[in-house]
């Protein structure tokens, strides 16, 4: 009787299947910013104006000017049926810098990601109100000339 009292109580504090993260297949391609918001704030798209997805990897940048600006390797999942991403920005001069967490959803060409600050917990909406340290995006996916 004991053992199964044991047993039980590892079974209901045990992570449920449906917990666990899946792989799942990024967004790749190169989007353009329609609109971007951090901390509650709308930001003018002037140092950067698209995104590039990568299996691996998410940029930020201008595509005649800078090539990246913001890199991060990234991580994309699936929990449960929520697309998610981990993000960790690369960056010689933040070497120790926490991940970034991030959910994401496409609809059509749109592409809405919202990154919380890094080491927050992730977002669970697609905002990026003041105080969160959240930015929130909507891309549209680039079409080849």
């Amino acid at each position: 009787m004991f053992s199964w009292v044991i047993a039980g109580s590892l079974v209901v504090g045990a992570q449920a299947l449906k917990d666990r993260p899946e792989p799942d297949k990024p967004p790749t391609g190169e989007w353009l910013i329609e609109r971007e918001q951090f901390d509650g704030m709308p930001c003018r798209v002037l140092s950067a104006d698209r995104v590039w997805v990568g299996e691996r990897s998410l940029e930020v940048g201008m595509r005649d000017r800078f090539g990246f600006l913001s890199k991060w390797t990234a991580a994309f999942f699936r929990v449960d049926g929520e697309r998610r991403a981990d993000l960790t920005l690369t960056s010689p001069s933040l070497p120790n810098r926490p991940p970034e967490r991030a959910i994401w959803k496409v609809e059509g060409d749109r592409l809405t990601l919202c990154v919380g600050a890094p080491g927050d917990p992730r977002p669970t909406d697609y905002s990026a109100p003041k105080g969160s340290g959240r930015t929130a995006y909507v891309l549209t996916r680039r079409v080849s000339d």
